[in-house]
């Protein structure tokens, strides 16, 4: 007998079965949709939240602990001023009864050239960051009509802006288009940013800032649009615009605790497997009479993400896990029941001549069958869910992981509302990461399935010709 009848004979018999062999298929199908599902969910998370770390490395991030700082003045009365209805300092009672700022040092130049030996060759990269109301200036001679700002929402009208020296933009971030800035009136924005207010490289930003008390327009263009690194990064390059720090310094005033020295700095490591040690002699240096910066890496940013991949993943694994084995006893039940059916038959096969693997292998064509069916339904079915799923799981783990979320809730800005684009969806599930799920998921089902139909495809083969004809 060759495979054909084999096939023909397998068919036969499912479809004289056909209620129980549907049910074994469905259960295959619900076992691999819930574990390939969840690996690639998992991936597509990895690949929104974690591709700048391939692509650029490992970022260590310095931050300056003012708690820290601040209780090193504990013998002082603390006062909060208040300026224009808004909180905007914190002072101490001097001697002479007025109130001063007390001084209090962050990261100093001398520090981070002392670090950039520490970390060579890669630079410490001290930064700053605000939020800044702006406007697109728009070309008269242009028909472009740019989409229009929902009036109620007032923080439309804002970005995140950071102030970096240039020399340094090409090791932080990835072009999508255009060119890394030369000029000081020249910055890059996130390509998120670009998408949401339709510009592209070429036009021009105005900035409202106050400088002595007075509304300045800060005019600058647009040199290159950054790609979408995630959202999960202290540095979020997404929705953001990035100049120069003189160019920072020189309009935008914002308040600081501190007298001397950054709040913040980067040390972007290529060799990732170089940065926990790199982290421990910067923690030393830093951080040796007390914790005065809060030093933390780019993997503990994105730890939250790793949590979510983890508890989802052991939740859909189980149901998987359980699935799958619903499934097996299906096939058990239907390949035994159709032994039990078939012994008359088995005994005619056996008695002109038909041998015990054909006949073993006839029973598993017919398992072989069913786990493939349901195993590819199960992957096709698996993509379709990724895709929708993957939209939410992006926006809900980059909400999570927003770098100014806190500070966004406190100014009532709706953090939850995170865009996420089709291309997005499309970029990160189309990759190999994601997809090697899909003929893993199928290869599981299909060996679930050939194991579950292992005895009763033995039993049949080791039948006695003699006693299974006389079963009727």
């Amino acid at each position: 007998m060759n495979l054909l009848i084999f096939f023909q004979l397998a068919l036969r018999n499912l479809r004289l079965n056909k209620f129980r062999s549907i049910l074994a298929i469905l259960g295959i199908t619900i076992g691999i949709i819930a574990i390939a599902t969840t690996g690639m969910s998992g991936a597509i998370l990895e690949n929104s939240q974690f591709q700048s770390m391939n692509e650029i490395g490992e970022s260590i991030y310095l931050q300056v602990n003012y708690t820290y700082l601040w209780n090193q003045y504990e013998e002082s009365t603390n006062y909060y001023g208040i300026g224009g209805g808004m909180m905007v300092a914190s002072v101490t009672v001097s001697d002479s009864g007025g109130y001063v700022q007390p001084k209090m040092e962050g990261i100093t130049d001398k520090q981070i050239r002392e670090l950039s030996k520490i970390t060579a060759p890669y630079p410490v990269i001290p930064y700053k960051t605000t939020m800044s109301t702006f406007e697109i200036v728009e070309d008269e001679y242009s028909d472009k009509k740019r989409p229009q700002k929902d009036p109620n929402d007032f923080w439309s009208s804002y970005v995140t802006v950071y102030g970096i020296e240039n020399e340094y933009l090409p090791s932080m971030f990835v072009l999508e288009s255009g060119k890394f800035p030369k000029v000081k009136s020249e910055v890059l924005v996130g390509s998120k940013f670009a998408k949401k207010n339709e510009v592209t490289v070429g036009d021009e930003l105005i900035f409202k800032v106050y400088k002595s008390g007075q509304q300045k327009s800060v005019k600058v263009k647009i040199s290159g649009i950054m790609k979408n690194t995630g959202e999960g990064l202290v540095i979020s390059s997404d929705n953001s615009v990035v100049g120069s720090d003189s160019w920072f310094k020189s309009n935008f005033n914002t308040y600081s605790m501190l007298t001397k020295g950054y709040e913040s700095a980067v040390v972007v490591v290529k060799d990732v497997s170089a940065a926990p040690e790199m982290q421990e002699r910067i923690d030393g240096y830093l951080n040796e009479k007390g914790s005065r910066v809060d030093i933390t890496n780019s993997s503990a940013a994105t730890q939250p993400v790793k949590d979510i991949i983890a508890s989802s993943s052991k939740e859909m694994m189980s149901m998987g896990a359980i699935a799958l084995l619903v499934a097996a006893v299906g096939i058990f039940n239907v390949m035994l029941m159709s032994v039990t059916q078939r012994t008359h038959e088995i005994g005619i096969l056996r008695s002109i001549g038909t041998k015990k693997r054909q006949v073993l292998t006839m029973f598993l064509c017919e398992a072989g069958i069913m786990s493939i069916v349901g195993s590819l339904i199960g992957g096709v079915l698996s993509l379709v869910f990724a895709l929708f799923k993957a939209r939410d799981m992006i926006a809900e783990s980059a909400t999570t992981l927003n770098p100014n979320a806190a500070l966004m809730q406190q100014m009532g800005i709706p953090v939850d509302q995170v865009q996420v684009s089709l291309a997005d969806v499309l970029n990160y599930t189309f990759s190999a990461n994601v997809l090697m799920y899909i003929p893993l998921g199928i290869v599981i089902g299909m060996t679930v399935g050939l194991l579950s139909a292992l005895y009763p495809a033995w039993r049949a083969a080791n039948m006695d010709p003699i006693n299974a004809l006389n079963e009727q």
